[in-house]
């Protein structure tokens, strides 16, 4: 059994940086709400260029930003029950090294850092090293990559991903859904915390 874990918005909470970021910019009204995906379609719907003002914002949170970042409650606490277990865990990411649009900030590396800072790669506790990090520049790359490494779970937070026709049938999708976005994909295993899949994971 290996578990693949998406990186973004699925192991990191970015919705406050997002938030933080934004309101620095302008880009949002004070009252605006944190949430990672109404920031979005705010910026898409309302502002000039605006999914270029969104990549733009991404990086800028994927990469310094992600210093004010904070993992999902729980991760670090499932990582360390499967390492108890004898159950294998990789992170899997769909990331480019560097932001497509703004100043060259290099995301691979200030996730890495992340990573570290956070506890994730002490392998006596959660099973993770730096070896078991994988970064994809593309979907389809990603996909490849967990199919690679033989996952035969993955999570994440992007229902569009398990959708992609390259998915592998043989991976069971786990959709980690924290706000409850994606309550009308019944056909998937949808887990609303980390604790929740903990609770999961004590069962196997």
């Amino acid at each position: 059994m290996l578990i693949g874990i998406d990186f973004d918005n699925t192991i990191v909470k970015y919705d406050h940086v997002f938030h933080k970021i934004a309101l620095d910019q302008k880009l949002i009204p004070p009252d605006f709400s944190a949430q990672k995906l109404g920031i979005r379609d705010y910026i898409r719907q309302y502002k000039g260029d605006g999914n270029d003002v969104w990549t733009k914002l991404q990086g800028q949170v994927y990469g310094p930003g992600i210093n004010y970042a904070i993992p999902f409650s729980g991760v670090i606490g499932f990582l360390e029950i499967c390492k108890q277990k004898d159950i294998s865990t990789s992170v899997v990411s769909h990331k480019t090294r560097y932001a497509q649009k703004g100043p060259k900030f290099d995301l691979h590396e200030a996730a890495l850092q992340w990573l570290r800072s956070q506890g994730f790669l002490d392998i006596s506790r959660t099973g993770l090293s730096l070896v078991h990090v994988y970064f994809n520049s593309t979907r389809s790359s990603k996909i490849r990559c967990l199919i690679e490494i033989g996952c035969t779970h993955f999570i994440d937070d992007l229902p569009e991903f398990f959708s992609d026709p390259q998915f592998p049938d043989t991976v069971e999708k786990i959709l980690f859904d924290p706000y409850s976005n994606f309550a009308d994909h019944g056909r998937l295993h949808r887990a609303n915390s980390w604790q929740e899949l903990i609770n999961w994971i004590k069962h196997i």
